[in-house]
């Protein structure tokens, strides 16, 4: 009877562990896609500039709010 607890325990403990990380990989993977697609951002804001879509005024406090959430989500990430 104390094996058959003490399996149980084990597999749960497993089960719990197991669920654990692939929701923090899968939060940690949605912070990297959010990141990347921001770093785009301020990249066609750079080009949109370059090629006189946009004022380098507007682009600047944009390509600012982008690279205020890259911070962000590299702080979360490396503290993870």
């Amino acid at each position: 009877m104390n094996k058959i607890t003490r399996n149980i325990l084990v597999i749960g403990g497993i089960a719990f562990l197991s669920s654990f990380t692939t929701v923090k990989v899968n939060q940690i993977f949605e912070l990297n896609q959010i990141q990347w697609k921001a770093e785009d951002m301020i990249q066609w804001m750079n080009e949109d500039v370059a090629n006189g879509r946009i004022n380098e005024e507007s682009a600047k406090y944009y390509t600012n709010e982008l690279e205020e959430i890259v911070d962000q989500i590299q702080k979360l990430t490396h503290n993870e």
